[in-house]
C-alpha cells in the first residue's frame, strides 16, 4: 500500500458529533482521558485532529470556557463569597494580590466557603488540565 493510497482511504474517528459529546463531559470537569473512555478513540489521536481541524478545537475551547464559568460561579454563590473572591483573585492574579514577604502565606491548605476540601481540591486538578 503506498502512501498516497493510505492518505485518500484516511477517515478519522474524531467527527463533529464525537467533539460535541465530549465537550459535554469536559464543560463538567472531566479530564480528557475520562471523557473519552467509552469512545475508541485515543486522547493522543483526539488532540492530534484538534490540531488539524481548528473548528473541532474551538467547540472544545467552549467548553473549557463553560467549565470555568460554571466554577468561577460556584465560587461566587457562596453566602458570603468574599473570601472565595480573594481567594479567586490572589491566584488568578498573583502579581497584582500577592501578599509580599511581610505577611507570608498560611501554611495551611486554603479553603473556600460553602465546598469541602475534596470539592476544592478537585476544581484545583482540573484547572492545572486548562
Amino acid at each position: 500500500m503506498d502512501s498516497q493510497h493510505s492518505t485518500k482511504d484516511y477517515q478519522t474517528t474524531v467527527t463533529v458529533s464525537l467533539v460535541q459529546r465530549i465537550a459535554e463531559y469536559l464543560a463538567m470537569g472531566f479530564p480528557l482521558r475520562l471523557a473519552l473512555a467509552k469512545d475508541k478513540v485515543a486522547a493522543e489521536e483526539y488532540e492530534l485532529e484538534l490540531r488539524r481541524r481548528p473548528e473541532l478545537a474551538k467547540l472544545e475551547d467552549a467548553a473549557k470556557a463553560d467549565f470555568l464559568k460554571d466554577s468561577i460561579n460556584t465560587l461566587l454563590d457562596a453566602d458570603d463569597p468574599s473570601q472565595n473572591i480573594r481567594w479567586l483573585l490572589e491566584r488568578l492574579y498573583p502579581e497584582i494580590f500577592n501578599r509580599g514577604p511581610q505577611s507570608p502565606a498560611p501554611k495551611a491548605q486554603p479553603t473556600v466557603v460553602g465546598m469541602t476540601e475534596e470539592e476544592l481540591h478537585y476544581l484545583q486538578q482540573e484547572a492545572l488540565k486548562l
